[in-house]
């Protein structure tokens, strides 16, 4: 997944994010999260892969979504409030 590069874009940015950056990262999550929830529906239907690869792939796609949710903890969450108070 691309969720190193967006760490590194984020790092990249700071101290200061622009508007223009703060709707790029906004959008730029939203489409992880969008293929993250694509490839959790995948997983069931994968009936000719064994127990242990859908187990493998589904926690890989957990650990992702942590990741991604840890880039938007509390402690960086106020660099990605719109300028009119809406959160990512």
């Amino acid at each position: 997944m691309y969720i190193q590069y967006f760490r590194k874009e984020i790092q990249k940015s700071l101290p200061v994010v622009n508007d223009k950056q703060i709707r790029y990262f906004q959008e730029f999550k939203a489409n992880l999260q969008e293929g993250i929830q694509y490839y959790k529906g995948l997983v069931p239907k994968l009936v000719l892969e064994s127990k242990k690869y859908q187990d493998t792939m589904r926690d890989e796609l957990l650990h992702f979504q942590a990741e991604l949710d840890a880039l938007f903890s509390k402690e960086n969450a106020g660099l990605f409030v719109d300028r009119q108070g809406a959160s990512s």
